[in-house]
């Protein structure tokens, strides 16, 4: 029987930010951001600075089989349950919350100058700060949607490779510009925003959501590219690629489904909204 030593692979091109694989790193990983890293990710995970650390960075691990879906929903399930325990037994109410600290849409409605540019400390974080449960909330919640869109290419499996609205075809292919691909490829638009990103991406195959979705929407709308090439380009970028995600949020943030409001992100905006003082960005 053939010994997984016996096999030789390339490590030459091993990314430098990567995250390491393995059951025991995902277990690691989950609970790092159910016990500290997570009490701000419902306004966290919109920015490229924040969403480093207040992100739950465990899709690369649902992505490889390293740890399961079921587990990380009822280990943020346990989570909440203890929150709430502990908040009862130590007579908490609203007049433990601090005062100003929100979650949800509130909690995202924040300044530029409001952008955290460092990783939280555990010793920065109790259970008694008030953004937790909004937090979880919002995290079980993109474990759900998870699901939802690996649904969505089960019922359509067609979207990876055309547009779900045939109406659009003819849309971009003609107009498709090499050079164009190659600079978005190689971080070399002259946006600052979408080249950091790339770059970023380039090194640990890892970058928030908001920022997948504004390369996409540069690519296609500003650079006016068929998705389906850059797809398959960044599929190949992905250290968490999931098709059943990838490709109905590619076409998405595309507006090729002809029922989603068209998305179109500002590099500008991204940089006043989530890298005010430029950290990111050069």
């Amino acid at each position: 029987m053939m010994d997984i030593r016996d096999f030789s692979f390339d490590i030459a091109h091993r990314r430098e930010e990567a995250q390491a694989g393995g059951e025991n790193e995902a277990w690691n990983c989950l609970s790092s951001f159910l016990s500290y890293r997570g009490v701000n990710y419902s306004r966290d995970l919109s920015s490229p600075l924040a969403g480093w650390d207040g992100c739950s960075r465990i899709s690369p691990y649902l992505t490889w089989g390293c740890i399961s879906l079921r587990a990380c929903y009822q280990a943020a399930l346990r989570r909440i349950m203890e929150i709430r325990a502990m908040r009862r037994e130590c007579g908490g109410g609203k007049s433990m919350k601090k005062e100003g600290d929100k979650s949800g849409k509130e909690g995202r409605k924040r300044t530029a100058m409001n952008v955290r540019s460092t990783p939280i400390r555990p010793e920065e974080v109790t259970d008694f700060d008030a953004t937790w449960l909004g937090s979880l909330n919002s995290f079980t919640t993109r474990l759900r949607w998870r699901s939802h869109f690996m649904q969505k290419l089960h019922d359509e499996p067609d979207m990876e490779k055309r547009n779900l609205a045939r109406a659009y075809d003819g849309l971009r292919e003609g107009d498709f510009k090499n050079e164009y691909f190659t600079a978005w490829k190689d971080g070399q638009t002259g946006f600052p925003m979408v080249d950091a990103c790339m770059r970023a991406l380039h090194k640990s195959g890892w970058i928030n959501f908001r920022m997948r979705a504004m390369l996409v929407s540069f690519a296609s709308y500003d650079l006016w590219l068929h998705w389906r090439p850059t797809s398959l380009y960044l599929a190949r970028q992905f250290l968490d690629y999931e098709p059943g995600i990838h490709y109905p949020q590619f076409q998405m943030q595309s507006g090729t489904t002809g029922m989603n409001t068209f998305r179109v992100y500002s590099p500008t905006k991204q940089v006043q909204d989530h890298d005010p003082q430029v950290r990111n960005t050069f």
